[in-house]
């Protein structure tokens, strides 16, 4: 019972290093829906802990495994929970001011209309990406 599948959390934790460490290649939609995948995750979490924490059946479902074992797991399972709700509230703060905190500070100050487009969704296209990518290497 203890062997939860994690796809989901994984995932959310995949694209939010890739959405961190290449912040040039996002854009505001996109970031919003790691913001509804988390909340997803969260939930998930929840479902599967009230699904563990029924009695019934405890020691065939984990193989007889000792209680303090199981207590042991449940407690990283809640702070985990716990968790993921911190990282909500970041997530949903930086979606907020996403061109200053995302895109960062130079790219806030930059009136361009593509700049703008991006914020509302609709984002340079790939060749202004590239662009921007080959100015930096000049």
């Amino acid at each position: 019972m203890f062997t939860r599948p994690a796809f989901l959390t994984l995932t959310v934790c995949a694209t939010g290093l890739y959405m961190t460490n290449c912040p040039q290649y996002i854009k505001f939609r996109q970031f919003r829906g790691l913001l509804f995948v988390t909340v997803l995750s969260w939930a998930y979490d929840v479902f599967w802990l009230l699904l563990v924490n029924s009695k019934s059946d405890e020691d065939a479902a984990d193989g007889g495994v000792e209680g303090r074992v199981r207590a042991f797991c449940l407690l990283f399972a809640y702070i985990s929970l716990a968790f993921k709700l911190v990282t909500f509230g970041v997530i949903w703060k930086c979606s907020i001011n996403f061109r200053q905190v995302v895109k960062g500070a130079n790219y806030a100050q930059s009136d361009t209309a593509s700049d703008a487009a991006d914020v509302e969704g609709q984002g340079p296209s790939d060749l202004d990406n590239l662009d921007r990518i080959m100015a930096s290497y000049d």
